[in-house]
């Protein structure tokens, strides 16, 4: 589908300013005239859309004519037949009138010559200019003025038209963009979220008004763990792609997440991405995957279960170390009755959990030929950061912005620091 058609030419009016700019044309060159205007279509009917009987004594140069001295009519009957039939010869050169033709369009004046001026639009769309006469002589000596004054306006009529259009068209885009950006920050987690025993930190920034990562974080208190120090789930992802179209697919993603129910063949995070991607076929094929990585946190145990789904490694922070997740698999949406296997790891007090998005490694630095950011970059800001998550989301963006050399990245960015405090 076409969002921007010929459409708009169906839409073509002509305003009082414009309907004295073409009287001022025509009366330029005749002293009693009837302009039409006509609009067509592909091989739909003919439509005037305006019709001018100009008489030149009562034009004036001055910007202010009173509008009133330009009589608008309605197209009379005996001639539509006619004009019918002459338009859809599809014109490309003016057409001079015979004695027949202009008998046609008579009403109670007899007109001495006429023409029709063709103004194509784009393949299918024309805009036409019907001149009659009731001059004596002819227009020949000035037509060729005449008809690129003529072709002028027609076309900066139906360009004002189309321009309006597009920004009728911008309006409307701009505000389903901004609304779809709206639903999919609700997806995001509340920022005064609050787990005891551990301390949060994210960013999450789209590319063009919405995209496709994904990011939550739930606390279990009320099904894990105890109310003091309840366990948490976390999960980051993303969609192949850039926009709204991979705004959708987070969003179902997130619909069918929040289906899950744990059973008793329940292994962690990689049962939650084993049923995502189940579900991700229960219809047609999308044609679109996505990585994630999923975590689970048991403080009962301080052990930390995580599954990865094709996604960029995440790392835990330990003091000045740094401890790759990089156990992991393919991503959700490739192969219909894949299973994701869980890994765990032993998590101490004051660990970052820390997760991002793809557009951390693959951020290339200004010049042409310059290497992306890249893993080893990344773990280098992450161990040299404070022991603070809140300190290592932000001096990760500072870096990749810094060796960017711009104030904005070309992908969706987001970022999670978690840190267990207790």
């Amino acid at each position: 589908m076409k969002l921007f058609d010929d459409s708009y030419i169906e839409q073509i009016n002509v305003t009082p300013k414009q309907r004295q700019s073409l009287a001022n044309i025509v009366g330029s060159y005749l002293s009693h005239s009837r302009v039409l205007l006509v609009r067509q279509i592909d091989s739909f009917l003919p439509q005037v859309i305006e019709e001018l009987d100009i008489d030149s004594t009562q034009l004036s140069s001055d910007s202010d004519v009173h509008l009133s001295q330009v009589e608008t009519t309605v197209v009379c009957v005996n001639c539509a037949p006619e004009l019918q039939g002459l338009l859809q010869r599809n014109l490309l050169e003016p057409l001079k009138l015979n004695e027949r033709q202009l008998d046609s369009f008579s009403r109670m004046k007899n007109y001495t010559q006429g023409w029709i001026y063709p103004v194509p639009l784009d393949e299918f769309a024309h805009l036409w200019c019907v001149l009659l006469s009731e001059d004596n002589g002819t227009i020949k000596e000035a037509d060729e003025s005449l008809r690129l004054n003529i072709e002028l306006f027609c076309t900066r009529l139906a360009l004002k038209k189309r321009t309006d259009v597009l920004q009728e068209a911008r309006t409307w885009i701009d505000a389903e963009l901004g609304e779809m950006a709206r639903l999919q920050h609700l997806l995001l987690p509340d920022s005064g979220l609050k787990i005891p025993g551990v301390e949060l930190a994210f960013r999450f920034k789209v590319f063009r008004s919405s995209g496709g990562d994904y990011i939550d974080i739930t606390s279990f208190k009320n099904e894990l763990g105890s109310p003091e120090s309840p366990s948490f789930g976390a999960i980051i992802a993303d969609v192949a792609g850039h926009g709204p179209s991979a705004t959708i697919e987070a969003v179902m993603m997130d619909a069918i997440l929040r289906t899950f129910k744990p059973d008793d063949t329940f292994n962690g995070p990689g049962s939650v991405l084993t049923y995502i991607n189940q579900h991700f076929f229960t219809r047609r094929e999308r044609g679109r995957f996505v990585t994630a990585c999923i975590f689970n946190y048991q403080p009962e145990t301080r052990m930390l279960g995580y599954a990865c789904a094709g996604h960029p490694h995440a790392y835990i922070k330990r003091g000045n170390q740094i401890i790759r997740l990089d156990e992991g698999s393919i991503p959700v949406g490739v192969v219909p009755d894949f299973s994701w296997e869980t890994f765990h790891i032993p998590m101490l007090k004051d660990d970052i959990l820390f997760m991002y998005t793809d557009v951390v490694i693959e951020t290339r630095g200004a010049g042409a030929n310059s290497d992306e950011f890249g893993f080893e970059r990344l773990e280098a800001v992450i161990a040299e950061a404070e022991l603070c998550p809140h300190r290592v989301v932000d001096d990760v963006e500072a870096a990749l912005l810094a060796y960017a050399g711009r104030r904005s990245l070309d992908d969706d960015l987001t970022l999670c620091g978690i840190q267990i405090t207790a």
